[in-house]
């Protein structure tokens, strides 16, 4: 029989409830003979068995985001001081910037291309954590990818224009999300173009050559 290896995709361990889960999910893998399990974080902090770094920026854009924030710490109250530390994330990251200015998820990062390629051979299921959300894992390479994803769905961000945990009577997004009333839910977005990301996604999971699979938490 062949085993599995898993690759498990969430932003962090630290702290309660996906964490928790993910960490005691990996546990009950290892007990079971399945395994390595491998845990693709972005956090930096964080080492151990296993456990690989994903950067969300290149250097240039940390170093940049570093000096805009010392320089708003020494001028508190400063509007000044903040716009610089805007102007300065916008020049590192202008693409990312037009993006969030017109209300597109933008989850672009050549750093998950080159870790999914490194580590190829070693994983042959990925598995992807809802929490992970927009920002560090780049989503559009998983249709290259040559084994089984899974899509762990503890929040609706996978299939909503933008929002992590939809409002209960909002059922927009059965219609692939529009005119969104919601814009500062997480993942809020400045602008609506809701729309255009669901179809984003959409794109993305009917290009997986392998197909994909959901899983989601129950208390039965």
């Amino acid at each position: 029989m062949k085993s599995i290896r898993p690759l498990i995709v969430i932003p962090t361990l630290r702290g309660s409830g996906p964490p928790n889960s993910i960490k005691t999910l990996r546990k009950f893998m290892l007990k079971a003979g399945i395994g390595p399990v491998y845990v693709l974080i972005n956090d930096p902090e964080i080492t151990g068995d296993g456990i690989i770094y994903h950067p969300s920026r290149s250097w240039i854009n940390a170093f940049m985001d570093r000096a805009g924030e010392t320089i708003e710490r020494k001028f508190p109250n400063s509007k000044l001081a903040t716009k610089v530390k805007y102007y300065l994330k916008a020049i590192s990251s202008p693409l990312k910037t037009f993006a969030q200015l017109k209300g597109v998820e933008y989850f672009k990062n050549s750093h998950t291309f080159r870790l999914l390629k490194h580590l190829r051979g070693k994983f042959n299921v990925i598995i992807v954590d809802s929490s992970s959300g927009p920002g560090w894992f780049d989503y559009s390479v998983l249709p290259g990818v040559d084994v089984p994803v899974v899509f762990y769905l503890r929040g609706q961000w996978f299939f909503t224009g933008h929002c992590s945990n939809r409002p209960p009577e909002c059922h927009r997004y059965t219609q692939l999300c529009y005119k969104c009333p919601y814009l500062n839910i997480t993942y809020s977005i400045k602008k609506d173009n809701s729309y255009m990301n669901v179809l984003r996604k959409k794109g993305i999971y009917s290009s997986m050559s392998r197909g994909y699979h959901l899983i989601s938490p129950s208390r039965k």
